[in-house]
């Protein structure tokens, strides 16, 4: 007695709330009803016991299930433990004990509840409910009361032996088929000893030999599946859909289920529904169901499909009679639809809020558990749940909380016309990873019914006063509205035919610094707060390491470090890239640069001769051509004279992608890109510094003049220093490269030698896709901040003064002097604060996250988008935020993460440092040669709808200084 005294208080001895006994009453009392008093009398946490002393918690509360179920799954991957006798139900989904064996099955079973599936057994369903509604008008005629329970249930056995094992059993004609009454045996266990012990004492039941299902019904399926497997797979009809309409029961999709979409003919699933997978259904999971586990698969379509839905939809007819007015709205929305297909019912938005409701006030599930599959920290709560407890989670209790459901036991369908509540407080088809496979099939059946229904008929209580559930698909677009989170309910396409940055900002001025968005295939937040960014970009950096996918098609540009996935092969490449950007290696390449600039400022010259008017974004696009040529590939391009060089060709061919469909659908719809096979690059573009990277690697590890002597000194030229020679001499020691110190390193640069570098090289590979992505991240957004800082200046004539009387006194401009220029600095900082050349950039969530104390969790996989024209804009933190004012950055004092023209945290642009000085040394050497006015409209056009702030043009006429 003390043993079970001891057992039966552990959750008093622990401070949790509930019964100190196994709860007899729930044996003898309507089941739902005891689950809502218990939670009413002990709240929506605590703790119970089952008839053997073992203990359970139950949880009601939202924000904790959603960890059980969705973040720490793989805790409570089982089920209580059922004792399921001798049967093969053991083998089904539902009852598979191990999460492998779960895991392996549900994989294999997944494509067989895709939209596509599902669309395909809709004839059936339709069908059958054309004979139910038939049958129910002989019962209008007579005007008798009908039992719509036994009609509806006659429905769900109909449905299920077609689309389970392709059968016909109309059984409400044919009571006696076999499919039927050996159904109904497996169905009828609820009052049974056999069944009460398997689920209350399982190792009792298992001691005792019980049996909870009867082993002839049992054996009859596993007979029928047998049979119909070799029917089918001796019989020739069904391998080919030319010979005859294929089969679309649950057997016959197990049997396809390693065939390919050629093989069953499919060419494509762009009818796959936006919250299913995009990958192409020809990626199957491998390997079958055994016949055994066929077997039970069949049985568990009755045991979690019959019931359920027929009771669900038993309800639906009972609410709607009972309030007359939601049964009015209903038909009004049916009678506008000509027919009941599978798109059209998804659409009817009454009709599915009207089984929403249905299945919140009658959900037929009212329990369901997982078993924890180690010691558990229960959120803030203060429990700890011990390994081996059952979570009991009841939903009709959850489903009738006040709390979270206003008016909670009315019948309110208008409440998920605009649905606000918090997820996990609707649970009718579990949550989770484990969600009910079937939720879609039994939600397509319910909407097919029940429309067909109330289109032919009204339906009135006879017994008024006798009283006796469809999670709504979450619309994609309301998903935010209903976190209580502002913004648009819509993909925003404006963005697509507008100025880009100017609709960002506007966006940010109508929904606030935090508001939620929604692409072609996915849903985002935009974060334009400074605080938030911090904890984004840099404090929960691991939350948030990948950029949002981009499908880079058959290119290597996915082995660059801005398009590369994967958190480690990511730093890997950065660690090896780093030491390329450091001081040293840059004052080393602003030889080139200055070079190009020298010659860049020359070819003025002719235009300032003549007074003629010049487009310096067409030269200054040439400049940064020829700096990145240089700088990355060692090669002089001369673009401005020498248009049709092979590398200015190719790097524009690449360039030139902003209005192609292959790089919109290869951002906006990565999945369907993918499977369209599109290129967002021009491939033979890529191949060309393919074999340019090739050839250069070849010569430059053959010749020996690149070598040095042992005394560190270069033996027939001097070392280059370009991208691809520091790339080869990544691995070399600092005393072989000729450095002695690092004493050129930067105050905010690592000091630690340069000897230590990382440890191994890029692939040629990689190195071709680094390269690439110099003109990528390099060519347009450099040419446009440059752009943009001469038209700035030709407007304010001041600040153009201002800037050339600091550099007149200079005589040389080296890296050094450059750096120390604070006006210049300031210019460019200004600048780059009006016009950043990336208006967009996203950060890909990789776990659910509280976003601070905002009150918002952002789901895993959600991207993060952060728009620095709008934040840059943002009067708060930038007085007079329209203004060209290089002041301002003299003495600065924003916040670090209101600027944010290279991004921030450890993804910041790795050549942030390349860029700044290739903007100074351009515009020192412009401004000190030439005096510049605008000689165009105030307004700068740009290209509509690209994240780019590039102008199209800049017309200026040219003035040499004195």
């Amino acid at each position: 007695m003390d043993y079970f005294r001891r057992k039966f208080t552990y959750w008093k001895r622990m401070g949790v709330p509930g019964p100190n006994l196994f709860q007899y009453k729930s044996l003898i009392h309507v089941h739902h009803d005891f689950t809502l008093d218990q939670v009413t009398q002990y709240g929506k946490l605590y703790g119970s016991y089952t008839m053997a002393a073992q203990k359970l918690i139950v949880v009601c509360e939202p924000d904790l299930l959603r960890d059980i179920l969705v973040k720490d799954s793989h805790l409570f991957t089982d089920r209580r433990h059922f004792h399921l006798g001798s049967s093969k139900i053991t083998k089904s989904l539902f009852f598979v004990p191990g999460d492998d064996d779960w895991k392996r099955q549900r994989h294999i079973l997944s494509p067989v509840f895709t939209s596509r599936k599902l669309r395909a057994m809709m004839a059936h369903i339709s069908d059958i409910s054309d004979k139910f509604v038939h049958n129910l008008t002989e019962f209008e005629k007579q005007g008798d009361p009908i039992d719509i329970r036994k009609y509806v249930g006659a429905f769900a056995m109909d449905v299920i032996s077609a689309c389970a094992y392709g059968i016909n059993t109309d059984s409400i004609d044919n009571p006696n088929h076999p499919i039927v009454t050996n159904a109904m045996k497996i169905l009828n266990t609820d009052a049974g000893v056999g069944f009460m012990l398997s689920v209350m004492v399982p190792k009792i039941a298992k001691y005792l030999g019980a049996e909870p299902f009867d082993i002839k019904a049992v054996q009859y399926f596993d007979e029928l599946t047998n049979q119909i497997l070799n029917e089918r797979k001796v019989s020739n009809n069904y391998l080919t859909v030319t010979k005859t309409k294929r089969r679309t029961d649950f057997i016959q999709l197990m049997i396809d289920s390693e065939k390919s979409d050629k093989e069953l003919g499919y060419s494509s699933h762009s009818d796959v529904e936006p919250d299913e997978s995009t990958e192409p259904l020809t990626k199957r999971p491998t390997g079958q169901l055994t016949p055994d586990e066929l077997t039970a698969q069949g049985i568990l379509f009755f045991i979690a499909g019959y019931d359920t839905t027929s009771a669900a939809i038993t309800h639906a007819i009972y609410y709607l009679s009972l309030n007359k007015d939601c049964q009015q709205s209903l038909y009004d929305e049916l009678k506008t639809c000509d027919e009941f297909t599978y798109e059209k019912l998804g659409h009817l938005k009454y009709l599915n809020a009207v089984i929403n409701e249905t299945l919140r006030l009658a959900p037929s599930l009212t329990r369901t558990n997982r078993e924890a599959l180690q010691d558990y920290k229960l959120g803030n709560t203060g429990i700890t749940i011990p390994k081996g407890t059952s979570v009991e989670i009841v939903p009709y209790a959850l489903h009738r909380q006040p709390d979270l459901w206003p008016n909670p036991n009315d019948f309110i369908p208008g409440r998920w016309l605009e649905p606000t509540h918090h997820p996990y407080a609707y649970l009718p088809f579990g949550g989770g990873p484990r969600v009910c496979i079937g939720q879609r099939f039994a939600l397509n059946e319910m909407r097919m019914c029940l429309a067909k229904l109330v289109h032919k008929f009204e339906f009135n209580l006879a017994e008024p006063n006798k009283q006796t559930k469809l999670e709504l698909l979450r619309r994609r677009f309301t998903y935010w509205s209903r976190k209580g989170v502002p913004g648009p309910n819509f993909v925003e396409y404006d963005g697509f035919f507008t100025i880009h940055h100017e609709y960002t900002l506007k966006a940010i001025q109508k929904y606030g610094r935090v508001y939620g968005s929604y692409s072609l295939v996915g849903k985002a937040l935009v974060v334009c707060d400074p605080n938030l960014l911090r904890d984004i970009m840099v404090k929960d950096f691991n939350v948030f390491p990948d950029h949002k996918h981009f499908h880079t098609g058959s290119s290597k540009l996915d082995k660059s470090l801005f398009f590369m996935p994967g958190d480690d092969d990511w730093k890997r490449v950065r660690s090896i890239l780093s030491p390329v950007f450091t001081s040293g290696k840059l004052r080393a390449m602003m030889a080139h640069i200055s070079d190009i600039s020298d010659s860049f400022v020359n070819n003025l010259g002719d235009y300032e001769t003549k007074g003629e008017v010049v487009d310096m974004r067409k030269y200054i696009g040439a400049f940064a051509m020829d700096v990145i040529s240089a700088c990355a590939y060692g090669i002089n391009t001369e673009s401005v004279k020498n248009t049709s060089h092979p590398i200015v060709t190719n790097a524009k061919k690449i360039l030139g992608v902003d209005a192609g469909i292959g790089i919109l659908l290869s951002i906006l719809a990565p999945g369907l890109a993918k499977l369209l096979k599109l290129e967002p690059f021009d491939i033979n573009a890529i191949n060309y510094f393919d074999e340019l990277t090739n050839q250069i690697l070849k010569e430059r590890k053959v010749i020996n003049k690149y070598k040095v002597t042992d005394k560190c000194k270069m033996t027939e030229t001097k070392r280059r220093t370009d991208f691809i020679q520091l790339m080869i001499d990544s691995e070399k020691s600092a005393k072989d490269l000729g450095y002695d110190s690092n004493s050129d390193v930067e105050p905010d640069e690592p000091t630690d030698p340069l000897s230590k570098r990382p440890t191994g090289q890029l692939t040629s590979d990689e190195l071709t896709a680094q390269g690439i992505l110099f003109f990528i991240a390099g060519y347009d957004t450099t040419s446009a901040a440059l752009s943009h800082a001469i038209y700035y200046l030709s407007e304010q004539k001041s600040c153009q003064q201002k800037l050339y009387d600091e550099l007149k006194s200079c005589d040389e401009f080296t890296y050094e002097k450059l750096g120390h220029f604070k006006y210049l600095n300031a210019v460019i900082s200004e600048t780059l604060r009006l016009a950043p050349s990336l208006t967009r950039v996203q950060r890909e969530c990789l776990q659910d996250y509280k976003l601070a104390d905002t009150g918002i969790t952002i789901p895993k996989g959600t991207s993060i988008e952060i728009l620095p024209y709008a934040i840059h804009r943002d009067p708060e933190y930038w007085p007079n935020p329209n203004d060209f004012i290089p002041d301002r950055f003299l003495e600065p004092t924003h916040h670090p993460y209101a600027y944010l023209p290279f991004g921030g945290g450890p993804r910041l642009c790795i050549g942030q440092r390349f860029a700044l000085n290739e903007m100074r040394m351009c515009l020192a050497k412009l401004i000190h040669k030439y005096e510049f006015t605008l000689a165009q409209k105030p307004q700068m056009d740009y290209f509509i709808g690209n994240i780019l702030m590039s102008p199209k043009e800049l017309l200026v006429t040219l003035k040499a200084r004195d």
